[in-house]
């Protein structure tokens, strides 16, 4: 594919047949970014386009791009709404601060920032979900149930997640898996968070020890297992141009039998709880991976890059 940097988001639009690449810097001292336009069917470029802005991991819906400006940006709280056939800028939209993660499902919008202590929402959902545990921990990776009623959260420095009720905004349960080791290198340790298909079970990364946890997809999660990775996560992605250590990301195939496990390759079977392959190039990747379905030769449905309710 004709770009180089850093890989930051991608997203799939099933019905055009367009994968999207955003790549480059992620704001602030770290610079500018861009987006790539992929057809699946031609396998080629449609378009390739730099901003006057950062990038980082943004959603595809309803013909729109709600791209984040940024996790390295600076008093900054804006995603920018590209329209996806042409990636010409069309408007704004604030967020949460250091503009981070987004998901856009059924319509809502949910903007996660790294330096906002609340998950920002669009739609029918509430105006804010949170807020974060305390004021100087933020929005990392999250997730949504089928029909927006619930978000499951994690945040900077917190070893733990949070259900949230996406209807009112208010944190309903968190679940704490015990301090964070002294020892332990990075901000997010549970950098991972994937919700079932079909609702029923959330997988959460727990970082210092190299394991993913199961939980029930409740108001009150109940604890279920424990996987333990057969390849751990450490070290730097290589090649990397910033932000190259390697944190995690989960995310459930399309029909939930597996769970894909990046920056550490593992496949878990999520039937027996157990890994069952290892993924080099997933080792070597948290932003880029997801999965697209396809029927007769044409692309017919995505997870995206987020692992929610469907």
């Amino acid at each position: 594919m004709p770009f180089t940097g850093a890989i930051r988001g991608s997203d799939v639009d099933p019905v055009g047949g367009h994968l999207y690449i955003a790549y480059g810097g992620t704001g602030g001292s770290r610079g500018n970014g861009s987006l790539l336009k992929w057809n699946l069917l031609t396998d080629s470029a449609e378009w390739n386009r730099s901003y006057s802005f950062g990038v980082d991991q943004f959603s595809y819906c309803d013909g729109r791009i709600y791209m984040p400006t940024g996790e390295a940006s600076t008093g900054n709280n804006l995603w920018k709404i590209i329209e996806a056939q042409t990636g010409d800028v069309i408007g704004s939209q604030a967020g949460g601060g250091k503009p981070h993660n987004t998901i856009c499902h059924n319509g809502n919008v949910y903007m996660g920032g790294v330096g906002g202590r609340y998950l920002v929402t669009t739609g029918a959902t509430a105006p804010k979900i949170g807020p974060t545990p305390s004021s100087y921990s933020g929005v990392r990776p999250f997730t949504v149930n089928a029909d927006d009623t619930r978000t499951w959260i994690t945040w900077t420095k917190y070893r733990w997640f949070s259900v949230a009720n996406a209807r009112t905004g208010a944190i309903l349960a968190s679940v704490n898996f015990g301090p964070v080791p002294s020892t332990f290198i990075g901000t997010a340790p549970s950098h991972g968070i994937s919700l079932a298909p079909d609702g029923s079970e959330v997988y959460v990364l727990d970082m210092p020890s190299q394991s993913v946890r199961v939980y029930s997809a409740t108001d009150s999660p109940q604890f279920l297992a424990t996987v333990p990775l057969t390849h751990q996560i450490t070290g730097n992605e290589s090649p990397c141009s910033h932000g190259c250590r390697r944190v995690g990301w989960i995310l459930h195939s399309g029909d939930g039998r597996y769970l894909f496990v990046g920056n550490s390759g593992d496949v878990i079977d999520t039937q027996t709880r157990s890994v069952v392959a290892y993924l080099p190039s997933l080792a070597n990747d948290r932003h880029g991976f997801l999965e697209v379905e396809w029927t007769a030769g044409v692309p017919t449905g995505t997870t995206s890059h987020f692992g929610y309710g469907r």
